[in-house]
């Protein structure tokens, strides 16, 4: 729909007349028109408002079907031990941004148990999650998901690959609140067209059953190097 408006200073004079010669002036303007966009068959309505007169010209465009397609929302969570310079994993990505707009969503969980370990902080697993005991110590394993996160970005902007890059963590009314990477892509289901778990080989199957009920999550699994962590189970 296009609209083209138009108006004149008819002060109290809202006769028939006048309008007809506001009319007689769009119409001369409408037919010399160059504009590209102007639609042929345009729809007049008339107004007054504050002793001005308005004109708006309007058409009904007919929509081109087939033209234009959406785009897909795609959502992926890789495990923090495929957040290394990995060609095979970033060529899949690259493949899916061709696809659609892509959210990558990094985790980090080896990373942050060493670094619980390391530094005598205790924790336990949860149905939701880690539950680490204390504000510090979710502030470290933050960042540790940041420097995962921030590597992911430059590593995917090095090779032209356009994905946007979160990691699993809240901030609501300012009190931290780690999510477990899995439970992000049972958030994003609803609003994303398709999720993919990226994880390691041996994992797999346990990747798919605790997805079994969610048809439009696959999950891939990608092979271990000499890289991968040996704390990587």
């Amino acid at each position: 729909m296009v609209f083209y408006f138009y108006e004149c200073n008819s002060g109290a004079d809202h006769t028939s007349s006048s309008y007809g010669t506001l009319l007689e002036a769009v119409l001369e303007r409408w037919n010399y028109s160059n504009s590209p966009n102007r639609p042929q068959k345009p729809i007049f309505s008339l107004g007054v408002f504050a002793n001005r007169t308005h004109l708006t010209v309007c058409s009904l465009q007919e929509e081109k079907v087939g033209e234009y397609q959406s785009r897909k929302n795609i959502f992926v969570k890789i495990t923090g031990d495929l957040a290394d310079d990995r060609a095979d994993v970033h060529e899949w990505i690259a493949e899916r941004s061709q696809e659609g707009f892509v959210v990558v969503c990094i985790g980090g969980g080896t990373r942050i148990s060493d670094m619980c370990r390391d530094e005598n902080i205790p924790y336990e697993f949860c149905e939701l999650g880690r539950q680490l005991p204390t504000f510090r110590a979710r502030q470290k394993a933050r960042d540790i998901l940041e420097e995962n996160q921030q590597m992911m970005q430059d590593m995917l902007a090095a090779r032209g690959i356009q994905a946007n890059v979160i990691i699993p963590v809240l901030d609501i009314a300012s009190v931290l609140c780690h999510v477990n990477g899995d439970a992000m892509v049972q958030n994003a289901y609803l609003g994303f067209d398709d999720l993919y778990v990226l994880t390691l080989e041996g994992r797999e199957d346990k990747k798919r059953q605790q997805f079994a009920k969610l048809p439009r999550v696959s999950v891939v699994s990608f092979p271990r190097l000499d890289s991968t962590s040996r704390n990587a189970f």
